[in-house]
């Protein structure tokens, strides 16, 4: 759910206003946002050529981020800065564009010369309100921009490729990655539903085999909007939280990857392949109106057209069967992961602090009293106090209705902060975690994975069929 989306929702359920008044509103955000694309227009590096629909692409996108603050009602001085930060951040994605017009027709097969479409805010917001977008050209490429180095997933991109080359029993698919340092494009992954029963057995049978190789490598956030169901085929579209270190010095459990649902007495569940239904989820900001409810709903990840008619918990014999191809593939092979693993210590992965919704609950708080500047976040607890001195910088960010975004090199115990490496808060780095996975990978571990496996999908089921007809 985009965050202009999730704020208009809240402001709908929560503020009230007259038809009128919300035409106003929509007519000032229209106008702010006209003004931007104007000072933009003019900015544009020479031979680039943008259609008409293009434009309005862009216009909309900033219009519908004005109109919530305005519905917050936030001054002409955050407006202002809102329209600034995103002339800024689109100038900077076309320079770059224009910078790497011939490196991406290298590297995708196919011109980025006139640009008929582009969506943004596909992410959160980060670093000066830069986020995600979606390009598409006239030549039919279609691109994904990320604001931030891909080298990790360029990575994950190659070996999955080795995999395929060293003819592993599972065919992994990538997008393929063109990394720049500070940014970088992928390919944009479409998604197709499955076709019939037998594409379906493939899809979560390579799901299982995926979900083996992220446990090995340490990844953690694999959940709905961050995998794609191309047919066939599960593909992981972010790739950041790979080689995650932990606090627990103990070998990490399947669980962790967040691809698989994890047992929940309420039945929440935002997992890659468990996400299958509308979930109706409380948002309790404002003590004044009654509890407002985002309406969350399954999409790309899910591998057939109608997701109310899935119940993933069926093909869970395949996603074992995916898993433990893989391991005992891995296992064999274990050198090939290990040499590649040796690549990626250097590369910066993104640790998350906390749960992306707190930090949106937090900023909601703010904007209902009226004042974003002063967000108050809870207070860190059990082994997370460990991270109590990033609170400054997580004040810092929200304070400019940016979420926070954490990062470390994949062989460092400490994170970094200001160009500088703060305490060493783990006992070991995702990348030594993931090598001694890989290293010490034997029957008994890989059991104890299935089990969690089958245990979770057997609560998962029961959870459904008590929770279901009370979510709606």
């Amino acid at each position: 759910m985009r965050p202009s989306d999730q704020f208009l929702a809240l402001a709908d359920q929560c503020i009230p206003s007259g038809p009128a008044h919300k035409l106003r509103l929509i007519e000032e955000a229209e106008n702010r946002a006209a003004k931007a694309l104007h000072i933009l227009e003019r900015e544009i590096p020479q031979g680039m050529s943008i259609t008409a629909e293009a434009w309005q692409d862009l216009r909309e996108s900033l219009a519908a981020t004005l109109l919530w603050m305005l519905r917050f009602g936030l001054g002409a001085l955050w407006l202002d800065r809102a329209s600034g930060c995103w002339i800024e951040s689109q100038r900077e994605l076309f320079t770059r564009l224009a910078e790497d017009s011939d490196a991406i027709h290298r590297t995708f097969g196919r011109p980025a010369r006139r640009l008929v479409g582009i969506h943004g805010e596909l992410s959160h917001r980060h670093h000066g309100g830069r986020s995600v977008a979606s390009l598409e050209f006239a030549s039919g490429l279609r691109l994904i921009y990320k604001p931030r180095g891909m080298a990790l997933e360029g990575w994950f991109s190659s070996l999955l490729d080795e995999f395929d080359e060293e003819q592993a029993p599972i065919r992994f698919r990538a997008a393929r990655v063109l990394d720049r340092g500070h940014y970088g494009w992928a390919k944009r992954m479409a998604h197709r539903a499955c076709h019939g029963e037998e594409e379906l057995r493939h899809f979560y049978r390579r799901s299982g085999g995926l979900l083996c190789l992220l446990h090995l490598l340490q990844a953690t956030d694999v959940h709905y909007e961050n995998l794609i169901a191309c047919g066939p085929d599960p593909v992981l579209v972010d790739a950041e939280t790979l080689l995650q270190p932990s606090l627990d010095a103990g070998p990490a459990s399947v669980l962790r990857t967040g691809m698989i649902p994890v047992p929940r007495v309420d039945g929440s569940d935002f997992s890659a392949l468990g996400f299958v239904r509308e979930r109706h989820l409380p948002f309790p900001v404002d003590s004044h109106c009654a509890t407002p409810v985002l309406h969350l709903r399954p999409s790309c990840s899910v591998p057939v057209e109608d997701s109310a008619g899935i119940a993933p918990e069926l093909f869970a014999q395949e996603q074992v069967d995916g898993f433990r191809l893989t391991w005992n593939w891995v296992s064999r092979h274990r050198s090939l992961l290990l040499d590649y693993l040796e690549q990626a210590r250097d590369l910066e992965i993104r640790y998350v602090v906390r749960d992306t919704q707190d930090y949106y609950l937090a900023l909601a708080h703010a904007l209902f009293t009226g004042n974003p500047g002063a967000v108050v976040l809870p207070e860190l607890d059990g082994e997370r106090t460990a991270f109590s001195f990033l609170l400054q910088e997580e004040h810092r960010a929200l304070a400019q209705l940016d979420l926070p975004r954490f990062t470390l090199s994949a062989d460092a115990r400490a994170i970094a902060l200001n160009g500088a490496s703060g305490n060493e808060v783990f006992p070991r780095s995702g990348y030594a975690a993931a090598k001694e996975a890989v290293t010490t990978m034997h029957e008994d571990e890989l059991e104890r994975q299935l089990a969690r496996m089958d245990g979770a999908w057997q609560f998962y089921a029961v959870a459904r069929r008590l929770l279901c007809p009370l979510q709606g």
